[in-house]
């Protein structure tokens, strides 16, 4: 079961695990390719053509699985002093290239083999698996100009990130710019859209519809399997405006989360209601039938509310 918590280990399902890893010349082109729209020159005449078709025909998950092999990795440990000067001499990639603040006791970065053996004799690198300093290895890094790796490169590093929640920005940015090579938007709202979407509701002052918003998101919702699609549901959403409606939503969350088997991300633990709330109680005889068939994660932070209320309408 997929595991909120290792999700790194997860992106790539078993159905995704098929053929050989790219050849790395094709695994560049495809990155390119999705970074910046353009046709590498150095690609062979039939290699564009079969990129393009491959990348419509995967998932996130799928193209991380291929396009594993896009350099050799090394591992150092290294003191802040040498990070420092170590940090001119690399093509960054990770969140230092994608306009995140990153960690300024971390660095990872692209370079060419002969730029590699060259640091290796001149910076006092020691080879640690779990060291601050990731070197990744290729001879293509000379192709590129600048001083970091575009962005596909980037989200694919990312996406390897022992850090979590940047593991997940990096598969969910690889699945956006799939998206937009592909033109196909998405037909489901993630939680930050259902919160939205109540709020507007609320705004008008039609809780019903904001209820049966939320009842038919989530029924949507629970056909998605994909871990991009699954971790990009789950991302931390803004207030709706009613703290009523706020932890409403992180319990019915919860309680999907539960259904599916995985974790729960940490923002649906909420403190629970007082008083009490029953969101769609229209007679009072109903309180015992309603908190009978109220889900676990609701009655524990004291909403109330039948089961079948969450379902699509």
């Amino acid at each position: 079961m997929l595991d909120i918590d290792r999700i790194s280990e997860a992106w790539v399902p078993m159905s995704d695990l098929r053929g050989r890893p790219w050849a790395e010349s094709a695994v560049w082109g495809a990155l390119w390719l999705l970074s910046t729209g353009d046709t590498p020159q150095w690609l062979a005449d039939h290699q564009p053509s079969r990129i393009r078709k491959r990348l419509r025909s995967l998932r996130p998950s799928g193209l991380l699985w291929a396009v594993r092999n896009r350099a050799e990795v090394h591992r150092f440990r290294a003191s802040a002093t040498v990070l420092e000067g170590l940090q001119s001499e690399l093509l960054l990639t990770g969140v230092a290239a994608v306009g995140r603040d990153p960690d300024p006791l971390r660095l990872e970065g692209y370079l060419t083999p002969d730029r590699f053996e060259w640091i290796r004799e001149d910076f006092p690198l020691v080879p640690d698996r779990s060291g601050n300093v990731v070197l990744r290895v290729s001879e293509f890094a000379a192709l590129v100009e600048g001083d970091s790796m575009p962005l596909a490169f980037a989200a694919a590093d990312m996406s390897e990130s022992d850090d979590r929640l940047d593991a997940e920005r990096g598969l969910l940015l690889i699945d956006d710019l799939l998206r937009e090579f592909n033109d196909h938007p998405r037909s489901w709202l993630s939680v930050p859209d259902i919160a939205r979407a109540v709020a507007d509701e609320l705004e008008r002052g039609d809780d019903v519809f904001a209820l049966r918003v939320l009842a038919n998101a989530l029924s949507a919702a629970r056909s998605l399997t994909a871990p991009a699609d699954v971790v990009r549901f789950l991302q931390e959403p803004s207030s709706t405006g009613d703290r009523r409606w706020d932890v409403l939503l992180a319990a019915v969350v919860a309680r999907e989360c539960r259904l599916r088997g995985i974790r729960a991300p940490d923002w649906t633990d909420l403190q629970g209601l007082e008083p009490w709330w029953f969101p769609a109680l229209v007679d009072e005889s109903l309180i015992p039938l309603t908190v009978q068939r109220t889900p676990p994660e609701l009655a524990s932070r004291g909403v109330w509310l039948d089961e079948r209320a969450l379902e699509a309408v």
